[in-house]
């Protein structure tokens, strides 16, 4: 039996530990270093392995670096290229050289190009992300710099509701709901010693293992009826522009040039003249609308843009779940892009 004496020491001690510990994980954390990176969000120095059925069975190594970046090659303030886009960007379940962005490289490079372009996407990101990212993301690397950044958008910017509370931008955190989920909260947001001890493991432990991923390409059949057209109102539009607009604006802070790219899903389509989509929602119009929004907004303020939403034609076997692509789905964007910026404005990278 314990004896009362040696318990007292045993518990001073777990509380000296603790004490301690809790002042390394400050110490080491957001609380006091404010521009330490948001790695819980942005994944940094994190690796994933995937297998896709729909690639048979071929293994998807999926990482990014210390910054949170996919195809870094460069030094953070010599990126000639950035690409800021949501997870048709990111591209999640794609090989690195499998990706568009890395696509587009490659045809540079058999160009005598030396270009670096690294691939800034993020799951879920809308314009509202894209704002966020400067501030808390690009702007607290230490010397980033990059000439040019390409924002890939439309398909995240259909719905309204997602312009809410724009300054108090929540970047899918969990809502806590007692003592345990706000203390994980506060140990994933502070990016400590604890966040770091914790990343070190599972990247050692699971970096093997591998996630069956399976998808159905839906084709036309799947598709219901559309019953109500989808209209852009003036809120919903004012709000795209406000964005489109502080996205300008923080793009040329830094001296970067923007480009924006429409983006175009299989969600909704046209078949046989009738209007579908897989759930009723009229995507077409919706991502037709806001691409044109996009579009009349680079006219406006004289950006150069790519209109892909009415320059690519794709299949349905370029997507695996109608809205991510496959290897062919990603080749097809990257020609259609190279070309533009090719024959365009081909200066833009020389």
């Amino acid at each position: 039996m314990i004896s009362k004496s040696l318990f007292r020491i045993v518990l001073i001690n777990l509380l000296i530990f603790i004490f301690l510990y809790l002042i390394l994980e400050i110490l080491t954390g957001t609380l006091i270093f404010k521009n330490k990176l948001d790695c819980h969000y942005l994944s940094c120095d994190r690796t994933y392995v995937y297998q896709n059925d729909l690639t048979k069975n071929e293994k998807v190594i999926f990482n990014k670096d210390k910054y949170g970046f996919r195809g870094l090659r460069k030094n953070v303030d010599k990126i000639d290229l950035l690409v800021v886009g949501g997870s048709t960007t990111e591209q999640h379940f794609l090989n690195l050289n499998d990706t568009w962005p890395e696509l587009i490289e490659k045809k540079f490079r058999e160009n005598s190009q030396n270009i670096d372009i690294v691939n800034a996407g993020i799951g879920g990101q809308s314009t509202v992300g894209h704002v966020w990212n400067f501030d808390n993301w690009f702007g607290k690397i230490k010397n980033f710099k990059t000439k040019y950044i390409i924002f890939y958008l439309g398909i995240n910017d259909i719905k309204e509701n997602i312009y809410e509370n724009i300054t108090s931008y929540d970047h899918g955190k969990i809502k806590a709901r007692n003592t345990i989920d706000r203390l994980i909260i506060f140990l994933k947001d502070n990016n400590g010693v604890t966040y770091k001890l914790v990343k070190f493991f599972y990247n050692k432990l699971y970096l093997k293992n591998v996630e069956i991923i399976k998808y159905e390409v839906k084709n036309k059949n799947d598709y219901k009826e559309v019953k109500k057209k989808f209209n852009l109102t003036k809120k919903h539009k004012k709000y795209l522009m406000n964005n489109l607009n502080e996205i300008l604006r923080l793009t040329n802070d830094i001296k970067a040039i923007p480009i924006f790219i429409t983006q175009k899903s299989f969600r909704g389509n046209m078949v046989d003249f009738n209007l579908v989509s897989v759930d009723g929602f009229d995507y077409y119009h919706a991502e037709k609308e806001v691409a044109e929004t996009i579009i009349n907004f680079c006219r406006n303020n004289d950006i150069f843009c790519i209109d892909l939403f009415n320059k690519i034609e794709f299949e349905y076997n370029d997507f695996y779940d109608l809205i991510h692509t496959t290897k062919k789905g990603a080749k097809k964007i990257a020609e259609v892009i190279f070309s533009e910026l090719n024959n365009n404005k081909i200066q833009i990278l020389n």
